[in-house]
């Protein structure tokens, strides 16, 4: 897969993550619970801080979608490489 598809399909899901649609977003027609969401405090850098936030500029989106959107990536490519390796077995 090329870098610029793995570009476009980050941003589609960041943007999909800042509009609160998408795989992870509450079902619509049921109010979202608070059970379902939990608060995390994650320390980082400034410099983290600030190319988090010329991403989320660049992108239109808030920073906080943009570090969901990482984390989701992050998951996703993980429960594909446990998916290789079980199958490879």
């Amino acid at each position: 897969m090329s870098d610029k598809k793995d570009d476009d399909d980050f941003m589609s899901d960041a943007k999909q993550v800042a509009k609160g649609s998408g795989k992870w977003a509450p079902k619509k027609g049921r109010p979202k619970k608070r059970a379902d969401v939990h608060t995390v405090n994650v320390d980082l850098s400034l410099e983290m801080l600030s190319v988090l936030d010329e991403i989320a500029k660049y992108m239109n989106v808030s920073r906080q979608a943009v570090i969901k959107s990482f984390c989701l990536d992050g998951i996703s490519k993980h429960q594909s490489q446990i998916k290789k390796t079980n199958e490879a077995g």
